[in-house]
């Protein structure tokens, strides 16, 4: 082969290996490769061919140095996923197998024996994903033969730098450096983005590198369309966009096969499920996390096969994940980043020549359709997020320390910091710090340190290979109380953030929160009961942050349309946008109602919407701040509110402002005094941050955040039960390192303060303006941001009538088999309670006997074992009148309950077992119960409230009836 590839040599080198020729990132990156030895962060488009641009001069390179033999790895291939592992595997192999060099695979779901070949005869090839190289640093015989490690290839870069495991990785790439004693060169492989030199220099460490960054080589297509250019104040039809998705898109012989995004998995299910019963069943599939793998790689696997039409995915699609051919994709609503959209838009049109093609259907809102024409531009004109990353976090340094210990059995502190602060993510780390955490791991016998030698503990091996950084899935059930029916799965973050009597937006309805229940991970919802109270509903958590930049366009979108005084003017806006003929007629057509109060890029505008009969305001604080810092402003203005009103307040963040529900008729006045506040603290940014670290510290999330950060840092076990963490939050809360490692933590990922502060900065400088308006009516931004539009659509499909909710819980309570003892012959025997009470004329007069002696002493049992119990039990209680008998603890525990039972059936008969099978309800509250009732509905309507009762107290008090 030639050792100097110009641009016919790199064409014979692909027709090689089977490509007919080079793509442009090919012609570009491959003699990048083989002219030196730097790093190298490989920038192009998905489909555009950049495995086979990092993959193949590796390769070629590897073979003119004589390292294609069998004598230990060569490359270590890094992905996100397993499942992208096998699909890397599959597209390499057979590439390598032509330069006589083999492929392996080393991952959670990789079989021992797999192992044990791989440990025997290690490939020349090696692809792993970030957590199982943590591994296999510590494994003597795969280190051994990394000795010999030409390159790192970190495929998806994108997806691994924004969360802990790109700090994690970055540290394990340092770590390798040092077990090979020399540099062993980086390939980073990424998607488009906004700052790639920011992901080069996390990765690289300062070193030098080279970039290859192709933009201008894929086109694409990407039409915004409004399902319905009618506006109703913010409320729309879902069926509506159903409909419009299956005749004017998906009922068509245009698309071919389809994947279509949605931003969360709820929606993803909603969509799918309505969506099956036009297309048919077999025509679609869900793919998202929260399946299993064996699903996901079914619907995955039949879909590249072509005998699915259209796959609804979340996120889980948006990497190169192997699915086939895809002739279009749909993005649900706006896609939140164009980084995002390039990526799923991406997936269609999967060559470098073809055209990606992607429509973005947005229901008739006019904040998702703003942002929608304001991503779809900045997708297709290259303007892309900046990616966020994590600096210096504790759990992960945590993580590190303690593997260093373990690779190399004991080691000296200023080793170890030599080592970690080679990473970027570390490397202004103060020494203090750093002494910090070493201390904790000490304290907790993570490590064994003495005259700064450390050495490995059994607990920290422990804690090293059960513990990695990929973000925490659990969910919680939301369950009826009406009829303890599953409603959906909440993510546990959102679970843990909803308090009691909060309403939710879950399956198409309104649901009122009765309990959060951290010991059986469910949520106890109500259908909501009345419709005469505003509450701003929560809907199920988008985690998809909106950039600063995409909402400050988006407010000056709706500025130019709304000072434009002809509609020239609003055309050559639309122009500029690429917006099709219906959104134009729904913006003209709806102009008078968009414009009469909307944000704007140059001021504060303030909206005061005051509902006079309910004695609330609405008060919304347009900011343009993005997701993250609109989060800061309102922790901050509720704060301020809340203190220097004496009101009561909720929120609700959105990265065009904040809306907040007061319970309290405001005046201008109000507003002035909470100016002229904020504009005092804003001189201080110290106090601005110390406010919003207390809030934050104060609530739910920041909990959460501390139990996930303990578990990462190995202070309490994974699966430890949600009752004991609720007992050790407290505890938690006086760890330093804990508490730190939590705030930070939210301060990259949920809340943007610096970001505040530059915004406050202005506004204490003049810069922002700030206008004031009070409205008669709340403006459709009021109504869409909040979803009060839709939540007062929803309430008329939420609001169950009371012989409705009579007869779901009758079902529950009355159409099950419940069994009997008799304690006089010890009979037992089943009985149906709605066909009981059927044979009887009274509720109240409809007693129980047993069916064999007559007896009405009789009491519930539940199995076998309780069974058997009480036939010993009352046995005893005979014998006992006449002989000396003792009875064991938990047979006079036994005794006790039935006897209340006994004396309860046979006064009460069939109304006190349907009492009895309320949940949390014993003899003596049932007595109660029964004593208000005068039918079956009431009864009924009784066992109801005292659910909820006991559901809202139970955690305060223990059920000794």
């Amino acid at each position: 082969m030639m050792e100097v590839l110009g641009e016919d040599g790199i064409k014979r080198l692909l027709n090689i290996v089977g490509f007919d020729s080079p793509t442009l990132v090919q012609k570009i990156a491959i003699p990048r490769i083989l002219g030196h030895d730097l790093d190298v962060i490989i920038v192009a488009p998905t489909g555009s061919g950049k495995t086979e641009a990092a993959f193949l001069p590796l390769m070629y390179k590897l073979t003119l140095k004589g390292m294609n033999d069998s004598s230990g790895i060569k490359v270590l291939y890094i992905t996100p996923l397993r499942a992208l592992n096998r699909d890397i595997y599959r597209r390499i192999e057979r590439i390598a197998s032509i330069f006589k060099l083999n492929v392996g695979i080393w991952h959670g779901d990789t079989s021992p024996s797999a192992r044990k070949r791989v440990l025997k005869n290690p490939p020349s090839i090696l692809i792993t994903t970030p957590e199982s190289l943590q591994i296999l640093l510590i494994k003597d015989r795969i280190r051994d033969n990394f000795r010999r490690l030409y390159a790192v290839v970190v495929d998806e870069a994108q997806d691994i730098l924004p969360n802990k495991r790109g700090a994690e990785l970055a540290v394990a790439l340092e770590r390798l450096d040092e077990i090979v004693g020399r540099h062993v060169r980086r390939l980073l492989i990424s998607s488009p983005l906004g700052n790639v030199d920011s992901i080069a220099h996390y990765f690289f460490s300062g070193r030098r590198y080279d970039i290859v960054y192709v933009k201008g080589a894929k086109k694409y297509d990407i039409e915004v369309m409004v399902s319905d250019n009618s506006y109703s104040d913010g409320v729309f039809d879902t069926d509506n966009v159903v409909s419009f998705l299956c005749n004017k898109i998906l009922g068509t012989e245009v698309p071919g096969q389809v994947l279509l995004f949605a931003n969360t998995r709820v929606m993803a299910e909603e969509l799918g499920y309505s969506l099956s019963k036009c297309l048919g069943k077999n025509d679609i599939a869900l793919h998202h996390s929260s399946l299993s793998r064996d699903i996901r790689e079914l619907v995955e696997g039949m879909f590249k096969r072509g005998n699915l039409h259209v796959v609804v995915a979340t996120s889980s699609l948006e990497l190169g994940i192997d699915v086939g051919g895809v002739d279009m994709v749909i993005q649900y609503m706006s896609p939140r980043q164009a980084l995002k959209l390039i990526q799923r838009v991406g997936r269609s049109g999967h060559r470098e020549q073809a055209i990606s093609r992607g429509i973005i259907v947005v229901p008739p809102l006019v904040t998702e359709l703003m942002e929608s024409l304001i991503i779809s531009r900045r997708a297709m004109r290259g303007f892309l997020e900046r990616l966020n990353y994590h600096l210096a976090p504790l759990d992960v340094l945590a993580h590190q320390i303690v593997g260093i210990i373990l690779e190399r059995r004991h080691a000296n502190i200023e080793e170890i910091w030599r080592i970690i602060t080679k990473a970027m993510p570390f490397n202004s780390m103060t020494l203090s710090q750093f002494e910090a955490v070493i201390d904790f791991l000490n304290t907790i016998g993570m490590i064994k340190c003495k005259s700064r030698e450390c050495a490995y503990t059994k607990r920290g091996l422990i804690y090293y290979v059960s513990t990695n950084m990929i973000p925490d899935t659990n969910h919680y059930e939301a369950k009826s109380l009406l009829d303890r029916k599953t409603m959906g799965l909440l993510d546990e973050e959102f679970a843990l953030t909803c308090n009691e009597d909060d309403v939710i937006v879950l399956a198409g309805r309104l649901w009122k929160i009765v309990r959060v229940d951290t010991e059986k991970r469910e949520v106890v919802v109500l259908p909501i009961e009345s419709s005469d109270k505003e509450v701003l509903p929560k809907w199920i958590g988008e985690t998809i942050p909106v950039h600063r930049n995409v909402a400050r366009e988006v407010c000056a979108f709706a500025r130019r349309f709304c000072t434009c005084d002809t509609d020239i003017c609003v055309d050559k806006l639309m122009d500029e946008y690429k917006a099709n003929e219906v959104i134009r007629e729904f913006f003209k057509k709806n102009r008078e109602k968009i414009c009469r109060i909307y944000p704007r890029d140059d001021a504060i505008i303030v909206e005061l919407f005051r509902v006079q009969k309910e004695n609330t305001s609405l008060l919304a604080f347009y900011t343009c701040l993005g997701t993250k810092a609109s989060e800061a402003f309102s922790l901050l203005i509720e704060y301020l509110i809340k203190y220097e009103l004496g009101v009561s307040v909720a929120y609700k963040s959105h990265q065009l402002g904040t809306v907040l529900l007061i319970n309290s008729l405001l005046g201008k006045d109000d507003l002035i005094k909470i100016f002229k506040r904020l504009h005092q603290i804003a001189r201080a940014p110290d106090e601005v941050t110390e406010i919003i670290k207390n809030v934050v510290k104060s609530s739910s999330l920041f909990k959460w955040r501390l139990v996930n950060v303990a578990k990462k840092l190995g202070i309490i076990g994974k699966e430890v039960e949600a009752t004991n963490v609720k007992r050790i939050i407290e505890g938690l809360s006086n760890i330093d390192i804990v508490v730190s490692e939590a705030l930070r933590e939210l301060y990259v990922e949920k809340i943007d303060i610096d970001e505040l502060l530059r915004f406050l900065q202005n506004f204490v400088n003049g810069k922002i303006k700030v206008k004031i308006i009070v409205s008669s009516k709340a403006s459709p931004f009021i109504e869409e941001i909040t979803a009060l539009g839709v939540f007062r659509t929803l309430v008329k499909y939420s609001i169950l009538p009371r012989e409705t909710i009579i007869e779901i819980v009758k079902r529950r309570l009355l159409e099950t088999e419940i069994k009997l003892f008799c304690t006089s012959c010890y009979n037992t025997w089943n009985i149906n309670l709605k066909e009981k009470l059927n044979s009887c004329n009274s509720l109240f007069s409809c007693s129980i006997v047993c069916p064999y002696c007559g007896s009405m002493a009789i009491t519930l049992v539940n199995q076998a074992d309780e069974t058997r119990l009480l036939k010993r039990v009352f046995e005893k209680l005979k014998r006992s009148s006449h002989e000396n008998i003792k009875f064991l603890q938990i047979e006079k525990e036994a005794l006790d309950r039935h006897r209340k039972l006994v004396d309860f059936i046979m006064n009460h008969g069939v109304a006190g077992i349907i009492a009895l099978r309320g949940i949390g309800i014993g003899t003596e509250t049932a007595k109660r119960i029964i004593a208000k009732s005068s039918d079956l509905n009431t009864l009924i309507m009784n066992i109801i409230d005292q659910e909820k009762t006991f559901l809202r107290t139970a955690r305060y008090w223990r059920n000794t009836e």
